[in-house]
C-alpha cells in the first residue's frame, strides 16, 4: 500500500494542500484544498514564528477534509532569497555526486554557506562528445537553515512530522518532466507576485528562471473596473476564473464589444463600450509579464539551439480565462492550460480541484529536492540501527544452532577465532578503503587547483564587449555620455540627448539589448538655455546661443510683438527660453549564464 503524505505549497494569499501517495511512479491525489493565507504570517518563504494563525488555519483544514490518517508532511517554498546556481563538475560515480558537489561549495558562491541548508540536482549527465563529455550538469539549491527551522515548527504545531522541504522550482520539474517527453517545453507557474519559469527537453531541466510579476495587478484591476460588478479581491479571483475579463491580444479592443446585457454571461452592469474599456485595462496589466517572460525566451533562444515546442500555465494564472489565449497571440507559441499531469490519478475528492493551481504541490510529493538535512540524518540513524540489530539476530543464531551440534568449549573456541579472523578481514578492507579515500582527496585537491587557475584567466568583460557593441550601434549622433561606470553584473551611465523625443527613443532600444536583462531609468532632467535677443527695427527678435552639444542655433520671432508706451518692445511677450538639452541617468544588469533566483 502506498505511503500517504501532506503536501503544502504557502503562498502570499492563499495556501494549497494535498493528500497524495509519496514518491511513487503514478502517485493518486486523494484530497486537495485552497485556503487563504492569514495576513501576517508569511513573507517571502518565511513563516512568522510569532503567530500560530497559520498552523491553526493548516490543522482546520486538514481535519474538515479528512486528511487525518496522514502525519508526514513535505513543504514547498518560493522565495527569492533561496540560491540557485548550475554546476558542472566532473565524471564521478552517481552517488559521489552530491559529496562532491559540496567539497566545492566556497567555488560556487561568494557567501559563507555555514548557515544554509543545501541540496543539489543531478539534471544532466553530458553525452555529446566534447570537452564536457562524461560531467554532469548539476543544479545546487541553498536556503537559510532558520527558514528551514520555521517549517519543523510549523509542522510540529499542526501536529505533524516533517519529512522533506522542496523548491518550488524542482517541485514543477518533477511534476512535469514525464509529460511532452519528446517535445521541449515551457511551464509557466503564474502567481500573484511571482512567475516562475521553466523550460524542459526531453526530461532535462535546460532552463529556470523566477520574474518578479504575476496577476496581482489584474486581480486588483478587476475589483477596480465597476463594469464587472466586483467589489473585493477574492471575488475578483473567483470571477476571473470563469467570465472573460482578458482580450485575445494587447493590441484587441473590438471584439469584446457587446450590447448591454450580452451572452458573454460578463456584464453585471454598464454598456458593452464600459465592457470593452473595462477588458483593456485588464488585458493592459498583464503586458510587463509577457514582457519578462519574452526576455527569458530570447535569453534561452541565444544559448539553446532547441525551440520550443510550446507553453503551458499553472499556478494561480492557470485558471484565469484566456490568458492561455493572449500568450499563444503575443508569444507566437501555442500555450495551454496546465488540466492535467498523465502520471497523477486526480481523485474527485475535495471542495475546490482548480488542478493548475496544484501543480508544484504535487511535484513537491513526488520527488522532493531534499532541503530538510535533519531527515537525512534520521534515515541514516534508522539504517545503522536496524543493521546492528540484524547483525546481533544472525550472531544470536548462529550461537544457538553452533550449541546444538558442538560441545559449549568447542562451540566458543571456534567462535573466538572466526570472529577474530573476521575483525582482521574487517580492518584489511577499511585500510584499503581509507587508501582510495586519500587517493580521491589529493586528486580533488589536484583538481581544485586547476579550477582556480582556470578562474585566473577568465575574462569578466565579455558582457561589457558586448552591450560596448550594441551601444555604438544605438547612440544618436548628437548624443553625449557624461558618466559612465560598469562591474561583472551591471552597467550604469548618464547621457544628454536634444530633447525628450530623442530620450524616449533611445531608452526604449537600450531595454532590447540582448545584453542586458532588465533596465531601470532613475532620473530624467530638462536643461534651459536662456539667451541674450538682438531687436530689428521690423520686431524681430533673434536668439542664437551654442548649445551643451556644441551647435549653434537660432531662434527668430517675428509678428506682433507688444510695444508698451514709451514705444519699446515687451520681451515677456516674446520666448525667452529654449530647452538646451535632456540627461537621463540609466542602469542595466547583464545576462548571466547560470541559475539565478527569484530576483531577476
Amino acid at each position: 500500500m502506498a505511503n500517504k503524505v501532506i503536501a503544502i505549497e504557502i503562498g502570499n494569499a492563499i495556501t494549497r494542500i494535498v493528500q497524495m501517495d509519496y514518491q511513487t511512479k503514478k502517485p493518486k491525489v486523494y484530497r486537495h484544498v485552497t485556503i487563504n493565507t492569514p495576513e501576517g504570517s508569511y513573507n517571502d518563504g518565511y513563516i512568522n514564528t510569532n503567530s500560530n494563525a497559520l498552523a491553526v488555519a493548516i490543522q482546520k483544514a486538514v481535519q474538515d477534509n479528512n486528511m487525518n490518517g496522514s502525519k508526514n508532511v513535505i513543504f514547498t517554498i518560493t522565495s527569492s532569497k533561496i540560491l540557485t546556481r548550475e554546476v558542472m563538475i566532473p565524471p564521478v560515480k552517481p552517488n559521489m555526486i552530491d559529496s562532491t558537489v559540496k567539497l566545492n561549495l566556497s567555488e560556487y558562491f561568494p557567501i559563507d554557506l555555514s548557515q544554509y541548508e543545501v541540496a543539489t540536482l543531478p539534471l544532466e549527465r553530458i553525452t555529446k562528445e566534447g570537452e564536457n563529455m562524461g560531467k554532469y550538469r548539476v543544479l545546487i539549491v541553498a536556503a537559510d537553515k532558520d527558514m528551514i527551522r520555521a517549517y519543523e515548527g510549523l509542522a510540529k504545531t499542526c501536529g505533524l512530522t516533517l519529512i522533506q522541504v522542496d523548491y518550488v522550482g524542482n517541485s514543477i520539474y518533477q511534476a512535469f518532466k514525464n509529460e511532452e517527453a519528446d517535445k521541449c517545453s515551457m511551464i509557466l507557474k503564474v502567481e500573484e507576485k511571482q512567475t516562475s519559469i521553466t523550460i524542459v527537453d526531453k526530461q532535462n531541466l535546460l532552463l529556470q528562471r523566477n520574474v518578479n510579476y504575476g496577476i496581482e495587478e489584474v486581480i486588483q484591476e478587476v475589483v477596480n473596473q465597476q463594469a464587472f460588478g466586483v467589489r473585493f479581491y477574492d471575488e475578483a479571483c473567483k470571477y476571473v476564473k470563469t467570465n472573460k475579463c482578458i482580450l485575445d491580444s494587447l493590441s484587441d479592443t473590438a471584439k469584446s464589444v457587446v450590447g448591454e446585457g450580452g451572452d458573454d454571461g460578463s456584464i453585471r452592469k454598464g454598456g458593452g463600450i464600459q465592457i470593452n474599456e473595462a477588458r483593456c485595462a485588464v488585458t493592459r496589466n498583464v503586458s510587463q509579464l509577457i514582457s519578462a517572460v519574452s526576455r527569458v525566451v530570447d535569453f534561452y533562444n541565444s544559448r539553446f539551439a532547441v525551440p520550443i515546442d510550446s507553453i503551458f500555465i499553472c499556478g494561480l494564472g492557470g485558471t484565469f480565462v484566456d490568458l492561455d489565449v493572449l500568450f499563444t497571440t503575443e508569444m507566437g507559441i501555442k500555450t495551454n492550460m496546465l488540466k492535467k499531469l498523465e502520471e497523477v490519478q486526480w481523485a474527485a475528492l475535495g471542495d475546490n480541484g482548480d488542478f493548475p493551481g496544484y501543480a508544484a504541490t504535487i511535484g513537491a510529493a513526488m520527488g522532493p529536492i531534499g532541503l530538510y538535512s535533519k531527515a537525512k540524518e534520521d534515515r541514516k540513524l534508522v539504517s545503522t540501527i536496524n543493521f546492528k540489530l540484524l547483525t546481533i539476530l544472525v550472531a544470536a543464531l548462529a550461537l544457538i544452532v553452533c550449541a546444538v551440534m558442538y560441545l559449549p568449549k568447542l562451540i566458543a573456541k571456534q567462535s573466538l577465532e572466526s570472529e577474530q579472523k573476521q575483525l582482521i578481514e574487517t580492518e584489511k578492507k577499511y585500510v584499503e578503503a581509507e587508501a582510495i579515500y586519500n587517493k580521491y582527496i589529493n586528486t580533488l585537491t589536484f583538481y581544485n587547483a586547476v579550477v582556480v587557475g582556470d578562474k585566473a584567466i577568465e575574462n569578466p568583460n565579455d558582457n561589457i564587449l558586448l552591450f560596448f557593441d550594441e551601444l555604438e550601434n544605438t547612440m544618436p549622433a548628437d548624443s553625449m555620455i557624461t558618466n559612465f561606470s560598469s562591474s561583472s553584473s551591471a552597467v550604469s551611465m548618464s547621457i544628454r540627448v536634444p530633447d525628450q523625443a530623442v530620450a524616449a527613443a533611445l531608452i526604449n532600444k537600450i531595454r532590447n539589448f540582448d545584453s542586458l536583462y532588465t533596465v531601470t531609468v532613475s532620473s530624467i532632467n530638462e536643461n534651459w538655455y536662456e539667451p541674450e535677443a538682438e531687436k530689428d527695427d521690423d520686431g524681430t527678435l533673434t536668439y542664437t546661443y551654442t548649445d551643451e552639444l556644441g551647435n549653434e542655433v537660432e531662434v527668430e520671432i517675428t509678428g506682433t510683438a507688444e510695444i508698451d508706451e514709451e514705444g519699446e518692445y515687451v520681451e515677456s511677450a516674446f520666448v525667452n527660453k529654449v530647452l538646451n538639452y535632456v540627461e537621463f541617468t540609466i542602469t542595466g544588469y547583464y545576462y548571466q549564464s547560470e541559475f539565478s533566483t527569484i530576483t531577476q
